[in-house]
């Protein structure tokens, strides 16, 4: 292990959600020549976003659950300050572009909620997305909210009981989605972006950090189980639509069709459990998308915008969207180097693993 931060896999992880989500977002609305079992498989690739928030429940969970076992107790601030030089220079300026592209433009945009990671909340409010530039900041916010309280359960609840705390809350998540399905006509928009309805993947997550710690007998799976966890995933990736939220199962279980393999997945990352893995985790390649992923995540949706309403000499949908990967990724790699990085280089002042 490299460090606390770099666990078995986890870039690779992080690198497999961003290009889901931009191979999603590259293809939307194109390609109608496809079968329509492929289309239903890259519609369904927004479960990258599901991916990240395992992980960083796995990471965050992790990092606490060590920092507490070595000193006793967590320093919240130096959690939210190491927090906060991670995700707020790329979300702020994000933020700020938008402000200075769309406030004249766009006047019904609340610019006031991206300042306080509250976006989700006016996006159910209006029922509908908004503009390229900050559609993917709605899990952003999310995940900030989860930061808001999963430092103070795991420094005031007793090792014994937190996983209990942890399956407590995964549960009110499951009545959430199931009184907003029963209660609400238009459902969607709540089921998708709010905190209640999405955060259970952050508290698996967690709950997965524990007994990597703890009890990790219980998450020493075969082999065999990473493999069976990814045909299933593709077969129900081709099969169900993860974002129908029309009954009471889709709203509430059928997302665990997606989580539960994803799980395996991410267990089977950390505790690296073949050579594929292991080599997949080692590869240089692979490991630098993974560093820059929040990047690739957040500057995707600019570039495919940009260049589908600035396609003058009518390239092909093949040629954009190749075109936007590697522009994503040159982007991506400038914003780390000259700018995300000077704020993450200062994280080592707080880190006490």
């Amino acid at each position: 292990m490299k460090n606390s931060t770099e666990i078995n896999g986890i870039n690779a992880l992080r690198f497999f959600a961003a290009f889901a989500i931009i191979i999603y977002h590259g293809t939307m609305n194109k390609f109608p020549m496809l079968p329509k079992k492929a289309l239903q498989f890259f519609h369904n690739l927004p479960i990258g976003v599901d991916m990240f928030f395992l992980v960083s429940g796995f990471l965050i969970a992790f990092l606490l659950l060590k920092e507490k076992d070595k000193y006793q107790k967590i320093n919240i601030k130096s959690f939210f300050v190491r927090r906060a030089l991670r995700i707020f220079p790329l979300y702020f300026l994000i933020v700020a572009i938008a402000i200075i592209q769309f406030k004249n433009f766009e006047p019904d945009i609340h610019f006031k909620s991206y300042l306080f990671f509250v976006a989700n909340y006016w996006m159910i409010i209006v029922d509908r997305w908004t503009v390229a530039i900050l559609n993917p900041l709605w899990s952003i916010c999310i995940e900030e909210q989860f930061y808001w309280f999963i430092p103070f359960i795991i420094a005031y609840t007793k090792r014994q009981y937190l996983p209990y705390i942890l399956l407590m809350l995964i549960f009110l998540c499951l009545v959430f989605r199931s009184f907003t399905t029963y209660n609400l006509q238009y459902n969607w928009m709540t089921i998708y972006v709010h905190l209640f309805s999405r955060c259970d993947a952050l508290l698996i997550g967690a709950l997965l950090a524990y007994g990597h710690l703890y009890k990790n007998k219980y998450l020493n799976i075969s082999n065999m189980w990473f493999y069976a966890a990814i045909i299933i995933l593709v077969i129900n990736m081709f099969v169900f639509d993860n974002s129908d939220y029309t009954t009471q199962f889709n709203a509430v279980a059928k997302k665990y069709l997606f989580i539960i393999p994803l799980s395996i997945i991410l267990i089977c990352f950390i505790n690296k459990t073949n050579k594929f893995i292991i080599y997949v985790s080692n590869n240089k390649i692979i490991y630098y998308l993974g560093s820059i992923s929040f990047g690739l995540y957040m500057y995707h949706s600019i570039v495919f915008e940009y260049l589908n309403t600035h396609n003058t000499l009518k390239l092909s949908d093949l040629l954009i969207f190749t075109l936007g990967v590697i522009l994503t990724i040159l982007l991506s790699s400038i914003s780390y180097y000259f700018y995300e990085s000077k704020f993450l280089n200062l994280k080592k002042f707080f880190n006490r693993n």
